[in-house]
């Protein structure tokens, strides 16, 4: 594994939750459902450590808002990894970081499908923030070139 040298720019627009606001912040994800807020933080580890190959094996994780309201788990780590997604059969190299932020839309997009049936208002909620994140990343692509081919992968790897 290397090292990259501007990865941490990817949360730098971003504002970290302060510590004794943490324990709200993935409810506030998840409209507070119980139930959805185990499956939530469960799936951002779970696959995590899938897409990573088993290069992740737990850590400290932060909690990033984003300007225009996208939250994300964040783990902060500027090591590459080769990213494999099983589902679409893409591969490619991502810092940990940038892998954390495609976690989190994985995680949001294939929890709010789950959801669209049995919970409509959480559905409505984890979209939004999947909708939110991502276009914040996209932001982050057009205001600064040196991120945009990271941020490209992340899309590439989940497309």
């Amino acid at each position: 594994m290397s090292k990259s040298t501007t990865l941490s720019t990817l949360v730098a627009t971003a504002t970290q939750c302060p510590c004794e606001e943490r324990e709200d912040f993935i409810p506030s994800m998840v409209a507070n459902d119980v139930c959805t807020i185990i499956s939530f933080e469960n799936a951002i580890y779970t696959v995590m450590e899938k897409l990573s190959q088993g290069q992740y094996s737990g850590g400290h994780w932060n909690f990033y808002t984003f300007p225009n309201g996208a939250k994300a788990m964040v783990f902060e780590d500027e090591c590459i990894v080769e990213a494999f997604c099983e589902t679409n059969g893409r591969q490619c190299n991502l810092s940990m970081t940038a892998l954390s932020l495609a976690v989190n839309l994985y995680v949001l997009s294939h929890l709010s499908f789950s959801l669209v049936s049995t919970k409509s208002n959480v559905c409505l909620v984890v979209s939004d923030f999947f909708h939110r994140l991502r276009d914040a990343l996209y932001d982050i692509a057009e205001s600064d070139s040196d991120l945009a081919e990271e941020v490209r992968q992340i899309f590439y790897l989940l497309d």
